[in-house]
């Protein structure tokens, strides 16, 4: 900031400058603030739609963005302004991990039951710089949520209730951009006899774990940092509450890998888990009757995958030493979804990206080619270089991506288990 403003900043009448942004805040906000910034602003305090344009012009094309788990905002049915997640607040003292926890009774009920609702948007830090790129482009952004803790198959009757509103809403054909676990719900959906499957053009699926995830064994493990951290963090809870909460989440255990794609077979063995900390028989149930059906879905065979094999990510599992389930191998992968699960499930398109799993939807050839779907001016300018840079195969973007990991492994991983690593592994 110049010498110059902060003067006239320190000359300016507080209250005149109030009453000018009340007269014409549309106005004014957006001189105030970049859009970026204001957009954020709002979408954090959930008090404006992400989609501002006019949504009868039917020149505009319409992007439809699906959160992955942990990406969407959870609150109270009772008073939708009272957020669970993502709180800072709520996550020192609020009793979030009791609050999310999922009692056996609940997981066969219908989602209207619950009494924790997922609310209109996305984390905005995670999906705000496509949006932003997109509706800076002239597109309609919308979006679609969902309660990332339960039944896959539920949630689809949630996903389809959304799908019907905005094909009311705007009339035409939609692009869907699917994140993560929003795959698996789309994916869900699109098997239903009620889903309307013209209601998208095309159909994107960014680093979504057609073949499920060893992070999602390692969370019911108890390992990732995230759960330590609000163990930490809050001070009525502990790291056995958060453990518990994730434990009784059925879409957690949905996310395991899948049987076909990956060797997880340890995983179902009861004998390899801490007495009680087993996932429940109804879960695995739930989990196999979304797997044996999932690669017949009509989404997972249209849809252009978008994934990144530069990560180290977890591959495998086995017993340590106590007999106990660990994690027991890296490969390639986004760091979270491992290149076999990502590329799971027929001959799809697939195009390649250079980040991580939580950022992929920002990244420039999931942004540039969902524009060039939308406009055949940007399908000329961009979509043949996405393409032809996009298209490699993981050999030919890391060849030499076996030893790149071992270097980058933590070194306990490939050195014996030591009594340390035993007590966190056994606790």
């Amino acid at each position: 900031m110049t010498k110059p403003l902060l003067e006239l900043l320190e000359r300016a009448s507080l209250d005149a400058l109030a009453e000018r942004f009340r007269s014409d805040e549309e106005t004014n906000l957006p001189a105030l603030f970049p859009l970026e910034t204001l957009a954020l602003l709002r979408a954090i305090s959930n008090e404006a739609p992400l989609d501002t344009l006019d949504a009868d012009d039917v020149e505009r094309p319409v992007v439809v963005v699906v959160h992955g788990i942990l990406g969407g905002h959870l609150a109270e049915r009772s008073d939708p302004s009272a957020r669970i997640w993502c709180h800072a607040g709520r996550t020192v003292t609020g009793s979030v991990a009791r609050r999310l926890a999922l009692a056996d009774a609940s997981w066969a009920r219908p989602h209207e039951e619950s009494d924790v609702v997922p609310e209109r948007a996305p984390l905005y830090l995670a999906y705000g710089p496509a949006i932003t790129a997109w509706q800076l482009c002239g597109m309609h952004v919308e979006t679609i949520t969902y309660d990332w803790r339960r039944d896959v198959r539920d949630e689809a009757r949630r996903f389809g209730d959304q799908v019907r509103a905005l094909r009311a809403k705007h009339g035409r054909p939609m692009i869907l951009v699917a994140h993560s676990m929003g795959g698996l719900v789309a994916s869900a959906w699109a098997q239903r006899s009620d889903a309307d499957l013209d209601a998208f053009s095309r159909v994107a699926f960014v680093a979504v774990p057609l073949g499920g995830s060893f992070d999602a064994v390692a969370a019911h493990l108890g390992e990732p940092w995230l759960m330590h951290a609000l163990g930490a963090a809050s001070i009525d809870e502990t790291f056995d509450d958060v453990r518990a909460m994730a434990s009784s989440w059925p879409g957690l255990v949905q996310l395991f890998p899948h049987g076909a794609v990956l060797d997880a077979h340890l995983v179902d063995d009861e004998t390899c888990w801490e007495p009680g900390r087993a996932p429940r028989a109804l879960l695995r149930t739930m989990r196999d009757a979304l797997h044996d059906t999932l690669f017949d879905s009509p989404l997972v065979q249209r849809a252009v995958r978008f994934y990144s094999s530069w990560y180290p990510t977890k591959t495998g599992v086995e017993r340590a030493s106590n007999g106990r389930l660990r994690i027991g191998g890296y490969g390639a992968g986004d760091f979270v979804v491992p290149l076999a699960s990502l590329r799971a499930g027929g001959d799809a398109p697939t195009l390649r990206t250079t980040v991580w799993h939580p950022q992929t939807v920002v990244d420039p050839v999931v942004i540039a080619k969902v524009l060039s779907w939308g406009y055949d001016s940007a399908a000329a300018l961009v979509g043949a270089a996405v393409d032809e840079q996009a298209s490699a195969t993981p050999e030919e973007v890391t060849p030499d991506h076996d030893a790149r990991f071992a270097s980058m492994r933590p070194p306990q991983l490939d050195a014996p288990a030591t009594a340390a690593d035993e007590a966190i592994l056994t606790r």
